[in-house]
């Protein structure tokens, strides 16, 4: 697992490199991000990015000077490979300390480096890990690369780091020659030791590291080679005796117990260590030899079967090693989580020679494993076997390799005794498993699966290659630890965290690729950006809570209702791309966009209300909207916002016409943002006539805007504009003190009984400080309401997409004296149950009904039903857009309380308003 942080941080580097951060070259917010990152994981040193020729711009680590890097090995790997890349040992520039790094490369599409993004790791962590690892006495361990350079060696490890040594450099050529593994050499510090050595796989750029570690032959042989020295002494002895005794001439017996001596010494020496003399014991010096030569054959025997042994554990272990070092390599290559538990059971089996491998993911709520991946055994074998505890005769309801109730291996190196079937058989004989080990496989400290592995043999397991495979748990658990954080990682940067939408740059990324695909295939892509209207108002309502779970089911629908090759994307807070691709002409564009409206639901029900969802959409069709992925988006953008300048339309497409619109609105913006410094704004006022005397009652005071860079604009143009900028709400301070002030003057003059509306925004509703803005205005002017007689209008529509908040400022200006009324009375098809909760004095029916009201008869009966209806509900009624004596008469005959309109007079200066109350002179 400590050298799985090469291929972790190489991971990391490839998602890095992507950030935006990086690719922007923010120094800053770069920088700090990385610092975060590094203050997470101690076995970092630093993380930093590069530009093209090798200058850092960015490091988690401070830099005292400007850095370059271009020197570096690995910075030559990389333009030497065009993929990542692992440095030589070095002391790093900036964290002065020795490090190993790796690094990632980015490349334009001409295939320039453009940047990269590099990984150090702490050495010395690694030193102070292999330090803590329980080894043999006088074991060594070091990582070397392919020119024999030592990275870093326990023990001694300032002694030999970054120096290259000859030794290592013959095992090296050793294991090229005969392909094997192991060695019987003399080490750095002339201690004989078995070496095993593995190459670290996954480096695809010419650069090799390899593991060497060296136990002693001393430990490895222990106590059998001693014994074999002393014997051999011995039996070079008894030889000699033998020699001199027969130069005497023995007697017969003794000519003939040396003879089966003899015998049994050159079966010994042939290699038959089995072989014994078996001289009686006739208390004289040949029977004493005999009985020492059986002594030192026995000794010979034991020594050549410790080292069978040992070669057969050193061999399991190096099936091991590989293991660990294939799987390190998929750890590299994968990003699937599927595909690294199949390839982790796949190599268990395939180079580990384990009988079966298996993983189980934990069941959410019974924590049974479930299998997930598997190799040398079926799913259905798996879930038949079952443990019984036979002391206790009862069954265990888990499976086998699946009891595990915590965070440690569990081992059963008898599973004949254990694995029985519902009828008590042994089943585990005919399937060859007589031993079974299960590891935790750990994702962030959490147990999420369990590894199992059957072998042939009983008491297979033993506590070396325990720990080796400890380390192949973890290192799968690492891995899919680094796959489920880069998963988390690639989401973050590509998703939407509250609709789990694509978000913006994903979106642009589909839509480039949909775009190139219709000029091939001579086919139609549309953009449609939708926008949630009322967001605001829900979220001013409600709660953002609420705003998040209303984009969340509009998003829902609009995934639920398009193609699987088609793409929705969140693009701001309240709006969502929609790409429609392959679409064989633009004819077909409208009725994609139409089912896509009949998806979406009118409103979702929260806290016992029901919360609309009305959306506008602009759309934009490749080829002839735009020949760029930001040409189309803007385009559709573009149409949206002219769409919302026409509340009655749900959707349209994008045209020069639009593009015109749009350009002209941001020209009314920019001016609109001098206009208030300029003083440009000026107020005109429109007579209000009581119908039955014809007499003056009221004053509507309306807003001209005469701008020195566009001229004159017109109300129904700059408007909307000052609403959506939030420039209404200083401008409706300044006319409302304007009002208020021309109404003190008026009363100095002798105009008592007139009535100044001023017109207000539903936007200026929504200003915190309205209120208490408002009185502070009124003082400033020298009135209050009651005595100025000011009254307030707010259009129908404006009303009905206000929330509770808005109607409680209307009832505080209630209180304050002012007279409130509804303008353009009849467009926003409000109903008389909301009327009652407003504040409202009056209605205004709008002009769009009075302008037909002598020709059509349908307008009559509109008309003279809102007058009843008002008048019930103790509303005085005023008709707008008066022209003709005609709708005069008829509006008398239906009993209109009030009117104005151009038959009385169009809007005035103020000097010309005190006539009409038959006051003469004055401004």
């Amino acid at each position: 697992e400590h050298f799985l942080t090469f291929y972790g941080m190489q991971e990391l580097t490839a998602v890095l490199v992507r950030l935006p951060e990086v690719v922007r070259r923010d120094a800053a917010g770069c920088s700090a991000f990385l610092a975060d990152f590094v203050r997470t994981d101690y076995r970092i040193s630093n993380l930093g990015a590069f530009d093209g020729n090798g200058n850092v711009f960015c490091s988690a680590a401070p830099m005292v000077e400007p850095v370059n890097v271009a020197d570096r090995a690995y910075f030559r790997r990389i333009q030497a490979y065009r993929r990542s890349a692992v440095g030589n040992y070095q002391i790093g520039r900036i964290v002065h300390i020795p490090v190993l790094t790796t690094a990632t490369p980015a490349f334009d599409t001409a295939g320039k480096l453009t940047h990269g993004v590099f990984a150090s790791i702490n050495l010395q962590w690694l030193e102070r890990t292999l330090a803590s690892i329980d080894l043999p006495p006088n074991t060594t361990v070091a990582l070397v690369d392919s020119a024999a350079r030592i990275i870093i060696r326990h023990p001694d490890p300032e002694q030999w780091a970054g120096k290259s040594v000859e030794p290592l450099a013959a095992l090296l050529r050793h294991a090229a020659r005969t392909g094997k593994s192991t060695a019987e050499a003399a080490g750095l510090d002339g201690v004989q030791r078995i070496f095993a050595f593995a190459k670290v796989q996954g480096f695809d750029d010419g650069y090799d590291l390899i593991v060497f570690v060296g136990i002693p032959s001393a430990a490895a042989y222990g106590e059998a080679a001693q014994s074999f020295r002393i014997n051999l002494a011995i039996f070079t002895a008894v030889a000699l005796f033998l020699l001199v005794l027969a130069w005497f001439g023995s007697e017969r017996l003794i000519v003939r117990q040396v003879n089966r001596l003899l015998a049994a010494a050159r079966l010994v020496a042939g290699g038959q260590l089995n072989a014994r003399a078996n001289l009686a014991d006739h208390g004289d010096e040949i029977s004493y030899l005999g009985r020492v030569f059986d002594q030192m054959a026995g000794a010979l025997e034991d020594r050549d079967r410790q080292k069978s042994e040992h070669l057969r554990h050193i061999q399991k272990l190096n099936r091991v090693y590989d293991v660990l070092s294939a799987i390190n390599g998929v750890l590299l290559r994968v990003r699937d989580r599927q595909q690294l538990m199949d390839q982790a059971c796949i190599i268990a089996v395939e180079r580990g020679r384990f009988h079966a491998a298996w993983i189980g993911a934990h069941e959410p709520t019974t924590m049974e494993p479930v299998p997930v991946a598997l190799a040398g055994i079926d799913k259905e074998t798996i879930l038949r076997l079952r443990l019984r505890d036979v002391g206790r005769n009862e069954v265990r309801a888990v499976e086998i390799g699946c009891a595990m109730d915590k965070n440690t291996p569990t081992i059963f190196n008898d599973t004949e005794a254990l694995v029985r079937d519902e009828t008590g058989a042994v089943i585990a004989r005919p399937l060859d498993i007589r031993s079974a080990i299960i590891f935790p496989l750990m994702v962030h400290g959490q147990v999420v699966a369990s590894f199992n592995l059957y072998a042939p043999e009983p008491y297979y397991f033993d506590r070396d290659e325990v720990r080796l495979l400890e380390e192949l748990a973890a290192d799968t658990g690492l891995g899919l630890q680094y796959i489920q954080d880069e998963q988390r990682l690639h989401r973050l940067i590509n998703y939407d965290t509250v609709t789990g939408l694509p978000n913006r740059d994903l979106f642009e990324d589909r839509l480039e690729m949909a775009r190139t695909h219709a000029h091939q295939a001579d086919v139609c892509v549309a953009v449609a950006i939708l926008r949630l209207r009322e967001l605001g108002n829900i979220v001013n309502a409600f709660g953002r809570h609420t705003g998040d779970d209303a984009m969340r089911r509009l998003a829902d629908s609009l995934v639920a209702s398009i193609r699987e090759s088609d793409t929705v994307a969140a693009l701001g807070h309240d709006q969502i791309g929609i790409i429609f691709t392959d679409l064989p002409d633009a004819n077909a564009v409208p009725l994609a966009i139409e089912q896509l409206l009949k998806s979406i639901p009118v409103s979702f029900a929260f806290s016992d209300e029901d919360v609309a969802l009305r959306v506008s959409l602009g759309v934009a069709i490749y080829p002839g909207d735009g020949e760029t992925t930001a040409e189309i988006v803007q385009n559709a953008e573009r149409a949206l916002n002219a769409l919302d300048m026409r509340p009655g339309s749900r959707w349209q497409f994008f045209a020069p016409e639009v593009n015109s619109r749009f350009q002209r609105r941001l020209r009314i913006e920019r001016a609109l943002r001098l206009a208030i410094e300029r003083q440009e704004f000026s107020l005109f006022y429109q007579p209000v006539l009581d119908i039955a005397t014809r007499r003056t009652i009221g004053i509507e005071a309306l807003l001209r805007w005469q701008s020195a860079d566009i001229g004159s604009v017109p109300p129904i143009e700059f408007i909307p504009v000052a609403e959506e900028t939030g420039l209404i709400v200083p401008i409706g301070y300044r006319v409302l003190e304007t009002a208020a002030r021309q109404a003190a003057r008026w009363r100095k003059q002798g105009v008592h009984d007139a009535r100044i509306a001023v017109n207000l925004s539903v936007v200026q509703l929504r200003d915190f400080q309205f209120i208490e803005t408002i009185g502070k205005t009124l003082r400033d002017a020298g009135g209050d309401p009651d005595a100025l007689s000011l009254g307030i209008e707010i259009t129908e529509s404006q009303l009905i997409e206000s929330n509770d908040k808005s109607i409680a400022v209307l009832h505080e200006l209630g209180k304050l004296g002012f007279h409130i009324a509804i303008d353009d009375f009849g467009t926003g098809y409000s109903s008389l149950g909301y009327l009652k909760r407003l504040p409202i004095s009056a209605i205004k029916i709008d002009r769009s009904f009075i302008r037909d009201l002598t020709a059509d008869p349908e307008d009559t009966t509109l008309v003279r039903t809102m007058i009843v209806l008002a008048h019930e509900m103790g509303l005085s009624v005023v008709a707008e857009g008066i022209e003709t004596e005609a709708q005069f008469d008829v509006l008398r005959s239906l009993g209109c309380d009030a009117g104005q309109g151009y038959l009385f007079s169009k809007p005035r200066p103020a000097n010309q308003i005190p006539r009409f109350f038959g006051v003469v002179g004055g401004p």
